[in-house]
């Protein structure tokens, strides 16, 4: 279990690469750099907290949405995201 500040910033972080992915999903790029920005943002916060593992899980659920994204498997990413992020907050 996370600490509750890392919990929420992970969580917003979450909630950030599931917008990513809804943009992509309208085909809105704009709003997908600014979500993919957001997220990063998140991920720099959890490097500086104190929760390593929220860190790491953080940079792994970014680098899975580039690599959803470029081999178009982005769909099936999203259900496997929304599984896991309850169980890891």
């Amino acid at each position: 279990m996370m600490d509750p500040v890392a919990a929420l910033q992970f969580g917003n972080l979450a909630a950030d690469v599931v917008r990513s992915i809804s943009a992509l999903d309208h085909g809105n790029l704009q709003q997908y750099q600014d979500s993919l920005g957001r997220a990063y943002h998140g991920l720099a916060l959890l490097r500086r907290s104190e929760s390593r593992s929220a860190y790491e899980e953080g940079l792994l659920m970014i680098r899975g949405l580039l690599h959803a994204k470029s081999r178009g498997t982005l769909t099936q990413f999203k259900k496997n995201l929304n599984k896991i992020v309850p169980a890891l907050v």
